[in-house]
């Protein structure tokens, strides 16, 4: 059983891992884009500002994401370890 719980935590792990590797991928791509905008096209300041609140929010919520679902896999950990030691 304990090579089991050994194998879930290593499995957990690995699929957190790549989850927080998407995410940082995607809030790079989003603060590229907004990079290019600015570049290309001189977008106003009004305008960038905007853009810029956006791409902010935007990472916010995927790092509020990862953290929801990091929290979320510690607890089924946290009981799947409980439930193996009753």
């Amino acid at each position: 059983m304990s090579t089991l719980l050994t194998t879930l935590a290593a499995l957990l792990a690995a699929a957190l891992a790549a989850l927080l590797a998407r995410l940082r991928a995607a809030a790079v791509l989003l603060l590229l884009l907004v990079l290019h905008a600015v570049l290309v096209t001189h977008l106003p300041a009004a305008l960038l500002s905007r853009l810029l609140l956006a791409a902010a929010l935007a990472s916010l919520r995927l790092f509020l994401l990862l953290l929801a679902r990091l929290r979320l896999a510690r607890l089924r950990l946290t009981r799947l370890l409980l439930l193996s030691h009753c």
